[in-house]
């Protein structure tokens, strides 16, 4: 999350390192915080609320079969070691 740009949700209205005062409870945060937000903006947030609430992360068998060949295939040793790929491929760890 970033501040000036995309923030909490991607919705702009929402700033990471905006907390609420003592003086004000979470609620009347999130009110004076929705206030602000566009139409859109809002629409966008209920959506993403609405998704947390109900989404559930249950893999699909073909996702399930996918982890369990992966972890097959680290426990038989069969895995690139990053500190050899970088290297291997002109690519450091340094930004």
């Amino acid at each position: 999350m970033q501040s000036g740009g995309e923030t909490m949700w991607g919705v702009r209205g929402f700033s990471p390192g905006v907390a609420y005062t003592t003086s004000m409870t979470a609620k009347e945060a999130l009110r004076e915080r929705i206030d602000s937000l566009t139409e859109d903006e809002a629409a966008e947030l209920l959506d993403r609320l609405e998704w947390e609430s109900t989404a559930e992360e249950t893999p699909t068998p073909e996702q399930v079969a996918l982890l369990l060949a992966g972890e097959a295939e680290f426990e038989a040793g069969e895995f690139v070691d990053g500190e050899a790929f970088l290297p291997a491929h002109g690519l450091s760890r340094e930004l």
